[in-house]
């Protein structure tokens, strides 16, 4: 059984509830949209500015003026894309927007490549080709529309590029960084409205990075390394742009001076550890950005290695002058919130006895972070190791749930491995105190990323158990022993009618209000799906598809709680990829956004045997390649919106899947175990 707890606000305690077992509306009524801060969220550094954000992972950012109104705007791409617009000061606001529903990979440039002043959208089409997204000048729409694609133009996967007007002509070059530690140059010979570009070398200032050794004036290179993020600066305003380079095994930024101005540009490094007097130290592949934001340019870092997932955008201060900088350090989290690391889970109880809720975070990481509610719609930070582990946890989805009915929250938390792990509460209700104690939990395995879920399914006042994996199954398991001693046997079900693409996390919840608790599981695409219970008793009979689904448009939905409103309405509260919480606000008299024609899903992914594609129009043929772009399997004619593929024949690595459908092309990888 849930808990309730009424938030003690400033405002009236039936506007926000914190419901498990729900009073709902009909939610084919509303959309959702993410609020980064609802309500407020104190660490012990100060005020967490957006703490429902969702977190960062690997963050790519672009400083741009979106809504032309005079001010430098932000974008960042970390899987979702986040924009924030600005008001002239420093204070940058969250704005949801449906302009990011294109398929936007790896990378992405904010620049004018058509002469009219607005910001275009570049961006990686998952097969090295580079997508050019014209702006339309419609605000929250700017990027609606099919992209174009320049086939003189290439850029790595993974590896970001730059834009900048090196020879001084009026239009912008474009520079892109290769795994063999060089960097190509595309010549604009077009304008600056029609763009033509041209490639011109793929060993740019003779340059080349291995390593921890930097070679400039060199020839080609065909050494293997990894990917990069090249940014060019004219750093001392001396008309002479200088180059910055975050290497994938480097923890700094390479800075390389430009001694040759830009017509016959020759390169010097400076230093591998970018500002010298407080130098970037990160995992690695660094992205450099300048903006003046004030009056001079700050130095933004972000970091996209793959466990940089907190701590990972930087803001360096300018307190020097345009041709001599002096960068300061000013935070390592230039845009705030409440951050595990990586796939969060939360879980919600009152754990200190004071009739307000409180909730813990946990991710792969394997520590669990604890908020304390302080009333007044506000949180408190606890702890980042809420519960000391006696071994080593990992990949934690955690669970709060009296097991023993002795009125005390005890901690379940779902591992990587696929066991559960019990910890018992021994503490008092307002001290708690948690025992490892496996007694009081199955002890099996439900699969990798075992994610657990509690609720009183078959209504008989004890505690059933629902658990995801990463292949997107879920296990039911009915409680047959007694609230104070549960016995949790699996039931026999059809557990492919409850599959989703991958990393399904289940709760339960009274989603249409009619007294039964139904099937909520998030995914790895961002959709939820909801499945109806279908009768009242000791029998579990959901209906046999989702009877409502919800892209949340946030990768790895994790749904952990409801915020019923005095409208009738609800706004969902869910971990998710990025390692954070994000708080879904519920839009009024909207349609809940399924998945759309541009998307295309695969799952189980990873995928082991046996491969579903799907799309939202049907798909006329299906192609498979691997990271060297050669085709390995085709299929055709299918003409339907899914399709299931055999690749056990393929060997363990990243493949790209391209779909024709009758919608145009679309594209997506999946790892093959």
């Amino acid at each position: 059984m849930g808990f309730i707890f009424p938030w003690v606000t400033g405002r009236s305690v039936a506007e926000f509830l914190l419901i498990f077992l729900l009073l709902t509306v009909n939610l084919f009524s509303q959309s959702y949209e993410i609020n980064p801060s609802p309500f407020q969220v104190m660490r012990s550094s100060g005020k967490i500015e957006h703490p429902f954000l969702g977190g960062l992972n690997t963050p790519r950012i672009q400083f741009t003026d979106l809504n032309q109104d005079g001010f430098l705007d932000l974008v960042i791409l970390d899987g979702d894309v986040l924009s924030f617009l600005s008001s002239g000061s420093r204070a940058l606001h969250y704005r949801p927007s449906d302009a990011w529903d294109g398929p936007i990979q790896d990378w992405l440039i904010l620049k004018d490549v058509t002469g009219d002043g607005l910001p275009d959208l570049l961006t990686a089409d998952g097969f090295g080709e580079v997508l050019i997204f014209e702006n339309s000048g419609i605000n929250d729409n700017w990027f609606v529309g099919t992209a174009a694609k320049d086939p003189a133009l290439r850029a790595e996967s993974g590896s970001q590029p730059a834009l900048y007007d090196f020879d001084n002509d009026g239009d912008e070059d474009f520079f892109g960084g290769n795994a063999s530690g060089t960097i190509s140059f595309f010549r604009n010979n077009g304008s600056a409205s029609l763009p033509q570009w041209q490639f011109e070398t793929p060993n740019f200032g003779g340059i080349i990075v291995l390593l921890d050794t930097v070679i400039t004036g060199a020839g080609a290179s065909k050494a293997a390394h990894g990917a990069s993020a090249v940014q060019i600066f004219d750093y001392e305003n001396d008309g002479a742009p200088d180059i910055f380079f975050g290497d994938f095994f480097s923890s700094g930024v390479y800075h390389l001076q430009n001694i040759g101005g830009g017509s016959s540009p020759r390169f010097r490094l400076i230093t591998k550890n970018f500002p010298q007097n407080a130098p970037v130290q990160t995992p690695g592949l660094n992205q450099t950005t300048f903006a003046i934001i004030d009056s001079l340019p700050d130095l933004f870092v972000t970091a996209a290695f793959p466990s940089a997932d907190v701590d990972n955008f930087l803001h360096y201060r300018n307190s020097g002058t345009r041709a001599q900088p002096a960068f300061r350090r000013v935070t390592k989290n230039f845009i705030s919130s409440i951050d595990i690391g990586r796939r969060s889970h939360i879980a919600w109880a009152d754990f200190n006895a004071d009739g307000l809720a409180d909730f813990i975070l946990s991710g792969d990481g394997g520590n669990i972070a604890a908020y304390r509610g302080d009333g007044d719609s506000s949180f408190q930070w606890i702890s980042d190791d809420w519960i000391p582990p006696t071994a080593t946890l990992s990949g934690v989805a955690s669970a709060l749930v009296d097991l023993n009915d002795d009125g005390l929250p005890d901690l379940v938390a779902g591992l990587f491995d696929g066991t559960l792990r019990g910890f018992r509460n021994i503490g008092a209700p307002a001290a708690p105190g948690f025992m490892e104690d496996n007694s009081l939990i199955p002890f099996e395995d439900f699969g990798t990323y075992a994610a657990p879920g509690f609720g009183d399914f078959d209504n008989d006042r004890d505690q059933d158990l629902v658990v995801g994996n990463l292949r997107g199954q879920v296990r039911f398991l009915e409680n047959t022993g007694t609230k104070q001693q549960p016995f949790f046997a699996r039931l026999v079900t059809n557990a492919d009618e409850f599959a989703v693409e991958s990393f399904a996390s289940p709760m339960f919840a009274d989603w249409n209000n009619d007294g039964r608790l139904d099937l909520l599981i998030g995914s790895s695409s961002g959709v939820i799906r909801i499945w109806f219970q279908r009768q009242t008793g000791m029998k579990l009979s959901f209906s046999a598809a989702p009877d409502v689904q919800i892209d949340a448009g946030v990768r790895s939905i994790a749904p952990a709680a409801i915020i019923a409103r005095n409208d009738g309405s609800k706004d969902i509260v869910a971990g998710c990829e990025r390692g954070g919480i994000v708080y879904l606000t519920a839009r009024d008299g909207m349609t809940p956004r399924l998945p759309v024609p541009h998307k295309l899903l695969l799952f189980p992914n990873p995928s082991t045997d046996r491969l579903t594609v799907l799309a939202a129009t049907s798909i006329i043929t299906i192609d498979i390649y691997d990271i060297l772009g050669r085709r390995l399997s085709q299929q055709s004619p299918i003409e339907a919106q899914q399709r299931t593929m055999d690749v056990s024949n393929l060997p363990a690595g990243l493949f790209f899947v391209r779909a024709k459908t009758t919608n145009g092309f679309l594209f997506a990888k999946f790892v093959k175990l």
